[in-house]
């Protein structure tokens, strides 16, 4: 028996390091679907540009990775349809609300996308709230890459052509889709604050330049640093180790509702976290880690919350703190007082001396 759509939510279990909401919503959308089946057919269309009958639609779905034994892709919505002359065709669509691309998702989607036969055409959507901006050559003719922004989804169910419109369970869906933020309606408040970050990147990175001056290593990380800046986050990347390829990763990040990205959940997702990060980013992460154990596991046992990552494709070890202190010179006072202890903590790690 197909199960309900409250029964799909009740059995709905938060996957680690992903956002609950995104997991929760895409639950929610493929039960509408599942229902709907003159809107599975829009948004199939909508998706791949074709116009056929809808057929299965799945969440989570597992496909076995090409890249690594025994482990999986796991395809947030799969969706098929069947044309007149009976060809099926197939699309996986990957659900972003607030997180990023996760390492080489895309790319991994793409291959267990081509190991599929029997479909006359192949789809890979990557659907995000915020930009994102993506481009994926597919490599073959029946494999078309698309990207979209939920507030594009959303506007065209709300499109006055649409006779489903008037639809209570998917009026729902879309009153839900306006709670996260993913219509295309902008609050004064958040043009405010756009206006607010500006001035508080340029405070912040004046107070990050201080901290790493009095670390830097006697010039081990000499040359230009790399920094980033975001709503979600002030990032800043030291130059590599000349030896081992070890970067340190710094700055604060502000979007704390996405745990995979941080490793970590939080008590509150509106408090800013500023972190402190050791790795490497080309592929051997595993292998310092492993080169260094003794070190990195000294370095989490005898100082203050460092958590270890020893399996990350990037980040080998990570020091956060949940900023808290009332007042400005509080917080920069502990803001400082946080760097300089981390940078204190590694100056002396072996992957550094020479």
């Amino acid at each position: 028996m197909e199960k309900s759509l409250f029964g799909g939510l009740y059995s709905y279990r938060p996957s680690p390091n992903r956002l609950p909401e995104e997991d929760f919503f895409t639950e929610a959308l493929a039960g509408v679907l599942h229902r709907e089946r003159d809107l599975a057919q829009d948004v199939f269309e909508l998706l791949t540009e074709l116009r056929v009958e809808p057929g299965v639609i799945q969440t989570q779905v597992r496909y076995p990775r090409s890249d690594a034994k025994n482990e999986w892709n796991r395809i947030d919505l799969m969706m098929t349809g069947y044309d007149n002359d009976g060809m099926s065709h197939i699309a996986f669509v990957e659900c972003k609300i607030g997180a990023k691309e996760g390492y080489e998702q895309l790319p991994r989607y793409l291959k267990s996308l081509r190991n599929l036969s029997g479909y006359r055409s192949k789809t890979l959507c990557y659907i995000t709230r915020d930009a994102d901006p993506k481009t994926l050559e597919t490599g073959a003719s029946d494999i078309k890459f698309r990207k979209f922004r939920w507030s594009e989804i959303f506007s065209h169910l709300q499109s006055p052509q649409r006779t489903y419109r008037k639809i209570p369970l998917i009026d729902e869906l879309l009153a839900f889709m306006e709670e996260l933020g993913m219509s295309h309606e902008v609050h004064m408040s958040e043009l405010i604050a756009g206006v607010s970050l500006a001035r508080a990147q340029s405070r912040i990175m004046s107070l990050l330049d201080a901290a790493w001056a009095g670390f830097s290593k006697g010039g081990r990380f000499s040359g230009g640093r790399k920094s980033s800046y975001s709503w979600q986050a002030i990032g800043i990347f030291s130059p590599k180790e000349p030896n081992t390829g070890i970067q340190i990763d710094y700055g604060m990040w502000f979007d704390t509702s996405s745990p995979g990205k941080m490793h970590l959940e939080f008590d509150d997702p509106e408090v800013p976290i500023a972190y402190v990060a050791i790795g490497e980013w080309s592929g051997k992460a595993s292998e310092l880690y492993r080169s260094n154990k003794d070190y990195f596991e000294a370095l989490k046992k005898h100082q203050s919350g460092w958590l270890l990552i020893p399996d990350g494709p990037q980040t080998i070890a990570r020091r956060t703190l949940a900023v808290g202190a009332p007042g400005a010179k509080a917080v920069t006072v502990q803001l400082e007082r946080f760097y300089q202890e981390s940078f204190q903590q590694i100056e002396h790690a072996p992957f550094l001396s020479g």
